[in-house]
């Protein structure tokens, strides 16, 4: 008998000190900060992360089908970055590249939680990257103008438990990407979150880049019902999946009597 507890004791010490990797997040505790940064390095780290995600292959490859609205050329020269591959027409382009948030005032940012709360060093270092399907990119490939896909990286303070990202972030990323697109298919281009739906496959590790690929599947009335799938980049591997239904509020249509609410407009500034 006491063979068998002194075992079993060992073997939970040892479980909780080096668990298998398969399983990390049911031995780990809550992820905690990182280490304090001044100021300098935080805008480094968030500097070197900007760089290498027009790096991707992923970025690299949509470059000579994809335009840039204001928004895009003006992170993309503040950090001083310039492209070997010539961007597309405007009137041609497949995508247009847009950063969000990029121009409203930061007193409105701190009531923000992803591009103010949670926007720094090992959070959100930098704006997402979006590459939005145009009209002319929907004659060229199918699909619906909004369609595309958001670049993002996803810093380690971002946790739940300890290395993995917090399910209930991956699911505010999913209803900002997929709301995004759902703009481009509601009349007035503005809407409100009426469900969404996750199915989570795989844990989504810690201080990496991931996609979150979205498309309009259909559209009645006030209504827009959109899919999304987030992915390890170059694999291409499916770590989560959402489809919600995103309404228009009745107000809508009335709001253009008093200069309108289009939230698409925002975006493509």
């Amino acid at each position: 008998m006491l063979t068998g507890a002194t075992t079993a004791g060992t073997c939970y010490v040892l479980g909780a000190k080096y668990p298998p990797r398969a399983i990390p997040f049911i031995f780990s505790p809550y992820s905690t900060n990182a280490s304090d940064m001044s100021a300098d390095e935080a805008a480094a780290h968030c500097h070197d992360i900007e760089r290498a995600m027009h790096s991707l292959p992923i970025v690299q490859e949509h470059l000579s089908r994809s335009f840039e609205y204001p928004s895009a050329k003006e992170v993309r020269e503040k950090h001083g970055i310039t492209y070997d591959t010539e961007l597309a027409n405007r009137e041609t382009a497949d995508y247009a590249i847009l950063r969000p948030f990029v121009h409203v005032p930061p007193g409105r940012l701190e009531t923000q939680l992803t591009a103010g709360s949670l926007r720094g060093a090992h959070m959100f270092a930098t704006t997402p990257m979006i590459f939005s399907k145009t009209q002319a990119g929907v004659r060229s490939g199918g699909g619906t103008e909004g369609d595309g896909f958001v670049v993002l990286h996803l810093g380690k303070n971002l946790c739940g438990y300890e290395g993995v990202v917090h399910g209930g972030l991956i699911a505010t990323v999913f209803d900002e990407a997929l709301a995004r697109t759902a703009f481009y298919g509601l009349p007035s281009n503005v809407g409100v979150t009426g469900k969404l739906e996750l199915r989570y496959r795989k844990p989504v590790v810690a201080d990496r880049f991931y996609v979150v690929e979205t498309e309009i599947v259909e559209r009645i009335g006030r209504k827009c019902f959109v899919n999304g799938y987030l992915l390890e980049p170059k694999s291409r591997s499916v770590l989560a999946e959402a489809n919600g239904v995103f309404i228009e509020p009745r107000w809508a249509k009335y709001a253009s009597w008093v200069g309108g609410v289009n939230i698409r407009k925002q975006l493509e500034k």
